[in-house]
């Protein structure tokens, strides 16, 4: 990218000592351009990896929640279901062997 090399002309070697290091400035700065690169890639599959992990908590959660309404539904059901068996008749409610002791 320079215009001269290191052998062009005589008493060159302050030139040569400049590209050198320009040019280890820029793959330095590579470097770091690099490794800034690999760093924020890290940190997205790790801010992915939680957001994952994150709804599948909601699922499981919610999930859990399903069933537990689900549960006490089923046992209001029950608790109906006796209720109502309970405002029957006593005949209704007692077996045939029992019912001649009525």
């Amino acid at each position: 990218s320079f215009p001269f090399s290191c052998l062009s002309f005589p008493f060159s070697f302050p030139f040569c000592l400049l590209r050198h290091f320009l040019l280890l400035l820029r793959h330095f700065v590579l470097l770091l351009r690099h490794f800034l690169l690999l760093l924020h890639h890290f940190l997205l599959l790790l801010h992915h990896f939680l957001l994952l992990l994150h709804h599948f908590l909601l699922l499981l959660y919610h999930f859990l929640l399903l069933l537990h309404h689900f549960l006490l539904l089923l046992r209001h059901f029950v608790l109906l279901l006796r209720h109502f068996l309970l405002l029957l008749p006593r005949p209704f409610l007692c077996r045939r062997r029992n019912y001649k002791d009525l």
